[in-house]
């Protein structure tokens, strides 16, 4: 209760005018120049804003580099993997030439080469002088 007649003193000093003030008759003619207003706005011509070419052209400059920028990250991965594909070929290849024997040669021969002039020892002179492992691969 003490409390409260604190604030009820301290209340009644505030003086009791409004610091608020509105023209006058403004709230009377409020409607009329409201309705002026809307007519006035509404006999303007409507002005379009237009977006200047320049606003476009950027973002198709941007759109572009973006397009190109990932065309081109692609294309650096690409040439990795192929890069690392090649690597790989070129060890299995190489492993499995030093491990065929004459004898699997001569096995998979077609029977018209082998029954011509050409003798084992030619067949495998010529494979040694021809066996580049790089010109098998860029054949691939």
């Amino acid at each position: 209760m003490e409390h409260s007649e604190k604030i009820g003193k301290s209340l009644s000093g505030i003086k009791k005018d409004n610091p608020f003030k509105v023209p006058d008759q403004y709230f009377s003619d409020f409607q009329a120049r409201l309705s002026e207003k809307i007519r006035e706005e509404s006999n303007q011509p409507k002005v379009k804003k237009l977006v200047p070419w320049k606003t476009y052209a950027a973002a198709a400059v941007l759109l572009i580099m973006a397009l190109l920028g990932g065309r081109w990250i692609i294309g650096l991965r690409q040439q990795s993997a192929r890069s690392d594909l090649h690597a790989q070929i070129s060890v299995m290849v190489e492993n499995e030439l030093y491990s065929i024997n004459e004898q699997t040669i001569l096995d998979v021969m077609e029977p018209e080469v082998l029954n011509s002039s050409v003798k084992a020892d030619e067949a495998m002179d010529y494979l040694n002088d021809n066996s580049d492992v790089n010109e098998l691969l860029n054949e691939l």
